[in-house]
C-alpha cells in the first residue's frame, strides 16, 4: 500500500518480486475544473487511459467523494476499482489547552496559525498580505522542502516587508516544523484564534481537521475535496478569493464563538484512526 503516486517506478518491479501481491493506492492528485473532466476522460480512452503505470494498481484509496470522481471522470479509472478511504485524525488534540503554547513562545491575544510546509501551494504569502490589512499576527508552523526553498526565502522577505508598512499588531513568527507528537502543536491549534488553510488545492487536510477538535474556527479552501469533509463546520472559500474577501472572513471567525465541544466530539468520533483501520482492514479483504 502506497501513499502517493510518487513511487509508481517501483511498482513493475514488486510485481515482479511478489506475483501474488496486491498494489493499493492512495493518490495525491489535483484535478481541473469540473467542466474539463469529460473532455479530458473522453481523451484518456483515445490516447490511453492512465499513466501506464497505474495499470499495476489493484485498488485506489482517494480520502475524498470528489477525489473519487476525479479519478472515475478525469482519468477514466473503473469505478470497480476505487473505495473512498478518509483520513483520521488523533483524539488528543480534543483537549488541547493553549497554556504550554503560551509560555513557551510568549505570543499571546489573537493570531492566525498555519500549519503547513511553506509552498505556493499552501498561499501562505496571501495569509500574510491579509493579517497586515488586519494588523494580526500570523503563526506558521511548517518547514521548507528543497523544490520550495525560494518561496520560503521570499515568504520571510515579505514577512519583514510587510511589518514595516502594515497596521499595528501585525507579526509573523516562523516557528519551523514540529513533531506530530510534539505536545505544542495541539497547544498551538488550541491558543490560535484562526485557522488558516485556503490552499490552491487540498485533498483531504487533516491539519485542518485537528484544528477543529481543539475548538479553533477554520477557513479552509473549497478546492478539491474539502466540501466533503469541512462544509458543515468550516468556512469555505475560494482559493482565488479576493484579499479583501478574505479579511471579511478572518474578521467574521475572530467575531464568533469557538467550535462547541459536542461538534468536536463528534468529529473525533466520526473521523477516528480505529474507524478508518476498521474500514481499510474491510477493503483489504476484498482481495481474498
Amino acid at each position: 500500500h502506497f501513499f502517493s503516486t510518487r513511487e509508481s517506478s517501483l511498482w513493475a518491479h514488486l510485481r515482479e518480486k511478489f506475483p501474488k501481491a496486491r498494489l493499493a493506492v492512495t493518490p495525491v492528485a489535483y484535478f481541473p475544473v469540473k467542466f474539463y473532466w469529460r473532455l479530458s476522460a473522453l481523451a484518456k480512452r483515445v490516447l490511453g487511459r492512465w499513466p501506464e503505470e497505474w495499470s499495476q494498481v489493484d485498488r485506489f484509496f482517494p480520502t475524498t467523494e470528489r477525489e473519487a470522481a476525479g479519478l472515475r471522470l478525469y482519468w477514466a479509472i473503473p469505478g470497480a476499482r476505487i473505495r473512498v478511504l478518509t483520513n483520521g485524525v488523533d483524539d488528543r488534540y480534543l483537549n488541547a489547552e493553549p497554556e504550554l503554547f503560551r509560555e513557551k513562545t510568549g505570543i499571546r491575544g489573537d493570531f492566525i496559525l498555519s500549519v503547513a510546509r511553506l509552498d505556493p501551494v499552501k498561499q501562505q504569502d496571501v495569509l500574510l498580505r491579509v493579517a497586515a490589512k488586519l494588523g494580526k499576527t500570523v503563526v506558521i508552523i511548517g518547514g521548507e522542502e528543497v523544490s520550495a526553498s525560494a518561496y520560503a526565502r521570499s515568504l520571510r522577505q515579505l514577512a519583514q516587508d510587510l511589518e514595516v508598512s502594515a497596521r499595528f499588531g501585525f507579526r509573523v513568527h516562523f516557528l519551523g516544523p514540529l513533531r506530530a507528537d510534539d505536545p505544542l502543536l495541539p497547544s498551538a491549534y488550541a491558543a490560535a484564534s484562526v485557522f488558516w488553510l485556503v490552499s490552491r488545492f487540498e485533498t483531504f487536510g487533516i491539519v485542518a481537521l485537528e484544528a477543529a477538535l481543539a475548538g479553533t474556527p477554520v477557513l479552509m479552501t473549497e478546492a478539491q475535496g474539502a466540501p466533503d469533509i469541512f462544509s458543515p463546520f468550516a468556512r469555505l472559500v475560494s482559493p482565488n478569493a479576493s484579499q479583501a474577501h478574505l479579511a471579511s472572513e478572518i474578521e467574521q471567525l475572530l467575531k464568533g464563538a469557538r467550535l462547541s465541544r459536542s461538534l468536536r466530539e463528534g468529529l473525533a468520533a466520526d473521523f477516528s484512526w480505529s474507524r478508518v483501520g476498521e474500514s481499510l482492514e474491510a477493503y483489504y479483504l476484498e482481495y481474498k
